[in-house]
């Protein structure tokens, strides 16, 4: 018994020993839990998302804890409990998190996966701000990937799009709508698209005010005896061609009604540093051009640095632009403003850039690249010309009418918030009937007359109710014009000869012709500026009164090495008759016939040639004619008369030159004279000509030159005439020669 005890002592004292050493038994730690609650799944369409979750540890506390993502390396996120994670690559991602506890013990990791597709689909055009037309197109496109195999794993399914934030509305896989018949006020568009996944992208969202003015609708009818022979700015040097075009475009600058470059267009300031050296403009922002696409100021840049400022991308060259060193100007953008610097204060060359058509870059850039900007636009490809003007044609009928209809995203608006322009549409009607008649038929709304109309128009006006005008001497010319490098040596030496010229100008009977078939609506022009403009230089009509006079006609002949044979033929210095064509267009032939009925006093045989607009300017620029009677536009400024008067200038027709035409005009054969080199070199010195009286002075010179040796022999200048409907509100109601009837066309109304 004692031993029995003595045993069971001896085990407790082990017992407690072995207590007194081990101590307690270890409760077991219990590691920390994570769970979800928000995160991507599937596939998505945004480049940043929100990771969030809870953590719990029931015996401690958390102390951080770690994501991964893509089963790359943990990183610590401290105690938040979200991640935003941004710019992930398009594929398949996973995210993952684990918590740590203040003991070091780890959870298990909850994880995302999820595939990211960026957006398969944008917005290409639609309207914005405040539009006038009551039908309206949405379009959008599937963005093409430079990568196609990262893309290719999700596709679109189909496009819903609602209105106003309506229901969703299935529209198949077409990427356009045609809204119609919408209510006046304010209105939302959206598209979304629907993945291969189920999912659904982000929704595009167009926001418009369709608000419709009592002036709006309408369309103006107007004449036009030929179809445009092209329809690219670049290259449009007749006006059946430019009539339409300048409808279509817009350039930074604008005319005034006196013919002043005051208004803003592309631009909303413009301004001179550098001591009259840089010409700056703003250019306007947030617009579009016609087709939907924003307008931005690389457009500006490279319509000048990669297209007009190089010589072979436009009929006309890049000589307008240069200064008076023939130095093309730098050209510099800083956000909204772009920059000319010229190396000498430049007065005419920033007017040329403000008078320039901006092109659209992502339209031309190809043609432009490739080497074929001249073949773009012609009139075959009528429904691809793209601008920021007021009007888009809409439709070309050969023979018969070109349509232009309202650009649903042109620039400007009417002071009660309405978008212009007002007219619907302006109608060119093509016809060889005397737009007269048309005129008087209700046809044709506007028509601007000959003066043999002109009394017809006036004894009907009131009981039709046609608004009538006149104005001074047209700020255009007519003129006769001698090919200087004819192939024929003979004919080429008669038209060189300023004697020959001056007769000819002596030899036209203009107050006889002005009191008769102009009844006394004309001025008779002896030189290349118009008495409407303020440069014209009086003092031409003193130094060279070329008064009807066959007598002095002779004596010019004669001085210039003529005469007369037995049968009373004029003969040149080798005996050869003087017989030559003269190309006209059929509403000129009147003046012609006075013409030739006057030459045949002194001996000369002309054979009138009646053709077409548009053959009669391509023979006049090849060139290929003996003489022509034509006419030009003109401006109150001479310094819009360069590519004229420029020997370098791509209309310098009379006398053009071998490097102008090449393989045209023979190198040995041409001649340039002291009088022409003169005239080029006042056109290049008036550029840099700051001081307006000495600018007037210059051109002053220039016309006493164009005066005494005629080049251009001038004719009468026909006094500004219009008529239209009443119905018709013009924007300027006074219209001048500096301006036109059709000044401000996005302001005209039609009742």
């Amino acid at each position: 018994m004692k031993n029995w005890s003595i045993s069971f002592l001896l085990l407790v004292l082990f017992a407690v020993s072995m207590l007194l050493i081990t101590g307690c038994p270890r409760v077991q730690n219990k590691v920390p839990t994570v769970n979800k609650v928000s995160g991507p799944s599937g596939t998505i369409t945004q480049s940043s998302t929100t990771f969030s979750w809870t953590g719990n540890d029931s015996d401690g506390t958390i102390a951080k804890y770690e994501y991964r993502k893509d089963e790359g390396s943990w990183v610590s996120n401290d105690t938040s409990t979200s991640y935003t994670w941004s710019d992930y690559s398009e594929g398949p991602h996973s995210f993952e998190v684990r918590a740590q506890d203040d003991k070091g013990a780890y959870s298990e990791s909850v994880e995302w996966i999820f595939i990211h597709t960026v957006e398969k689909f944008t917005k290409l055009r639609g309207p914005s701000g405040s539009i006038a037309a009551n039908s309206s197109v949405f379009e959008w496109q599937e963005i093409e990937f430079a990568d196609q195999e990262s893309s290719e794993e999700v596709e679109i399914v189909k496009y819903e799009y609602r209105k106003d934030e309506g229901d969703w509305t299935e529209n198949g896989t077409n990427t356009s709508y045609t809204w119609s018949g919408y209510s006046e006020g304010e209105h939302t568009f959206e598209v979304r698209a629907q993945y291969n996944e189920g999912v659904y992208s982000n929704a595009i969202r167009w926001d418009f005010i369709y608000l419709r003015s009592e002036n709006h609708g309408g369309t103006l009818y107007l004449f036009a005896s030929n179809e445009p022979a092209t329809l690219n700015p670049l290259w449009a040097q007749e006006t059946s061609s430019t009539d339409i075009i300048r409808f279509n475009h817009m350039s930074l600058l604008r005319n005034d009604t006196g013919g002043l470059l005051t208004i803003a267009g592309l631009a909303s300031e413009w301004w001179f540093t550098d001591s009259g050296k840089t010409a700056n403009f703003r250019v306007k922002e947030g617009l579009h051009w016609s087709n939907g696409i924003p307008f931005t100021i690389e457009d500006v840049r490279w319509t000048f640095e990669d297209v007009v400022f190089i010589e072979e991308n436009t009929a006309n060259g890049n000589a307008a632009f240069k200064d008076s060193s023939g130095n093309l100007p730098t050209v510099g953008v800083n956000g909204d403003v772009i920059s000319f610097t010229w190396t000498e204060p430049n007065v005419w060359c920033y007017k040329a850039i403000g008078m320039t058509t901006i092109l659209p870059k992502h339209i031309l850039k190809e043609a432009v690249d490739e080497g074929w900007i001249a073949d773009s636009w012609s009139v075959e490809e009528w429904n691809e010309v793209v601008g920021m003007g007021p009007f888009i044609i809409s439709e070309f009928i050969e023979g018969e009418k070109i349509t232009l209809s309202r650009n649903p995203y042109y620039f400007e608006y009417e002071p009660g918030g309405a978008r212009l322009p007002y007219l619907d549409n302006v109608e060119f009607k093509f016809s060889t009937i005397d737009p007269l008649l048309l005129f008087e038929a209700g046809e044709i709304d506007v028509i601007s007359p000959n003066v043999s109309s002109w009394q017809r128009i006036i004894d009907q006006a009131e009981e039709k109710g046609w608004i009538t005008g006149v104005g001074g001497p047209a700020l255009g010319s007519q003129f006769v014009t001698f090919n200087f490098n004819n192939q024929d040596s003979n004919k080429r030496g008669w038209f060189r000869n300023p004697n020959f010229r001056r007769a000819f100008q002596y030899a036209m009977p203009k107050e006889a012709i002005i009191a008769g078939p102009f009844y006394g609506l004309g001025t008779a022009i002896y030189g290349p500026v118009s008495p409407s403009s303020g440069f014209f230089n009086p003092e031409i009509l003193e130094a060279f009164p070329y008064k009807y006079s066959v007598t002095r006609a002779r004596l010019e002949l004669k001085r210039g090495g003529f005469d007369w044979d037995d049968e009373g033929n004029l003969v040149d210095s080798g005996g050869t008759i003087v017989e030559f064509d003269l190309v006209t267009t059929e509403g000129s032939h009147f003046i012609c016939d006075i013409i030739i009925d006057s030459a045949k006093k002194l001996g000369m045989k002309i054979n009138l040639v009646l053709t077409d607009f548009n053959t009669l300017v391509t023979k006049l620029l090849t060139p290929d004619y003996d003489a022509v009677l034509t006419g030009l536009t003109g401006t109150v400024d001479p310094g819009s008369a360069w590519n004229i008067w420029r020997t370098d200038a791509g209309m310098h027709f009379f006398n053009f030159t071998p490097e102008v035409r090449p393989g045209v005009v023979d190198p040995d054969i041409y001649e340039s004279f002291d009088w022409e080199i003169r005239i080029h070199e006042i056109f290049v010195e008036q550029t840099a000509e700051t001081d307006e009286q000495n600018r007037w002075d210059l051109f002053a010179e220039f016309q006493m030159l164009a005066t005494e040796y005629q080049p251009l022999v001038y004719t009468i200048a026909q006094n500004f005439l219009y008529a239209h409907k009443k119905t018709i509100h013009l924007a300027n109601p006074s219209p001048s020669p500096a301006a036109g009837v059709l000044w401000g066309i996005e302001s005209i109304w039609k009742e």
